[in-house]
């Protein structure tokens, strides 16, 4: 029922075109015009309410499941009953609403050492990770790496700071020197030496 002009598949999601076919919306953009009229694709409107109806009321196939649902139901037969094993290989079934909440237990989903912070390069499954952690030597040294690299931290910020206050002071100096420099060329060098020496260091 309602199949594509020229084609045998069904209408996914149709547009009313101005030569009057209706076509899926998502084939037309493909094809960038009309394949009866050869018209821009841009030449589109919504198709009737009345033709949408039925078209959702539609009986397909989930390619997922095989269960047989209402075509307008198919988006929330996918998210809440349509199920799936899950893409790890654990050998538990989810639904897509599901698969959030079980990534964050799965044990055969991929995750980091809890030292990752300090540059712990392991990966693995999550039911190995208990037994790394055991015995890896970046969680037992955690809390005094993470003291370092506090306190790396704070010596950079300070070096940062330290620079800026550098550079404020050498621009502070270069105004002076500007201003109080005499017309005479030659005095230039003899009066330097005095002008930094009138320059309050903060």
């Amino acid at each position: 029922m309602f199949p594509m002009p020229g084609s045998k598949k069904p209408l996914v999601e149709p547009v009313a075109h101005a030569c009057g076919q209706m076509i899926c919306k998502t084939c037309l953009e493909e094809a960038k015009a009309c394949s009866s009229c050869s018209i821009s694709a841009d030449e589109t409107s919504n198709v009737q309410k009345a033709i949408l109806k039925t078209l959702d009321g539609l009986l397909i196939k989930c390619l997922d499941c095989r269960q047989k649902v209402a075509r307008g139901c198919l988006s929330t037969h996918r998210d809440t009953d349509c199920l799936q094993p899950c893409t790890n290989g654990c050998g538990v079934s989810i639904t897509r609403a599901q698969l959030s909440n079980h990534t964050s237990v799965c044990l055969l989903e991929t995750v980091a050492c809890s030292a990752q912070d300090v540059q712990c390069p392991w990966s693995g499954h999550r039911g190995l990770a208990v037994r790394h952690q055991k015995s890896c030597q970046y969680v037992l040294l955690q809390p005094v790496l993470q003291s370092l690299q506090q306190k790396i931290a704070a010596l950079e910020q300070t070096d940062t700071q330290q620079q800026e206050h550098i550079v404020s002071l050498e621009t502070r100096m270069a105004k002076l020197e500007q201003l109080l420099v005499p017309k005479n060329a030659e005095s230039v060098s003899l009066q330097l030496p005095v002008i930094r020496n009138l320059v309050v260091v903060d």
